[in-house]
């Protein structure tokens, strides 16, 4: 008689049974060699947890197995007298970049488009927002007052606003015109 667990995992003889890399009581953590379990919070498309662990500093990969070294550009494992590059990374010692996602691969490096940055040009730069993780991170969520993918316009509202990047209420201003002095009525 047994149970069957998530992750093909199965509970007999007392104890679970689970396929690697699963691990834990209902086989819904993951055996992390040098790092953490993210266990169900795991999902391939996430924009933070898109790996099963996180790693301790020092380690990479999908398991936390591959010692990253300062000979390989911390981007690659020194494994028998060479280095052993990860990601979008190679050369003799990992220095260079292979692919770059938004943006021109230019002599191993990425050259970013406007408005997105790091080593392979995949962080959006919000101007007035946060990344929006549920579109992995490809436009924002603006704060009130901005719009566009980039959170660099003013919001459309029913009343005049100021250009961007202010996009505040336009006050109108009353005119006050000076008063004549009352006459007075010249009595014969």
């Amino acid at each position: 008689d047994y149970d069957v667990f998530r992750n093909g995992g199965v509970f007999s003889g007392g104890r679970c049974h689970c396929i690697f890399p699963h691990t834990g009581v209902e086989c819904t953590e993951f055996q992390c060699v040098h790092g953490m379990s993210i266990g169900l919070r795991f999902e391939p498309k996430s924009l933070l947890f898109n790996k099963p662990c996180i790693c301790t500093p020092s380690w990479s990969g999908d398991l936390c197995e591959y010692h990253v070294s300062e000979k390989c550009s911390n981007y690659g494992e020194w494994k028998n007298g060479h280095c052993e590059c990860i990601g979008y990374h190679f050369g003799p010692h990992c220095q260079f970049v292979s692919k770059c996602v938004n943006g021109k691969a230019n002599k191993g490096r990425c050259a970013c488009d406007d408005n997105w940055e790091g080593e392979y040009c995949h962080r959006i730069i919000c101007h007035h927002g946060t990344a929006d993780l549920r579109n992995k991170s490809m436009s924002c969520q603006c704060s009130k007052r901005y719009t566009g993918q980039y959170c660099d316009a003013c919001l459309a509202q029913p009343y005049p606003v100021s250009d961007y990047p202010e996009c505040e209420k336009i006050k109108k201003r009353v005119v006050h015109l000076p008063r004549e002095p009352k006459k007075k009525p010249i009595h014969s």
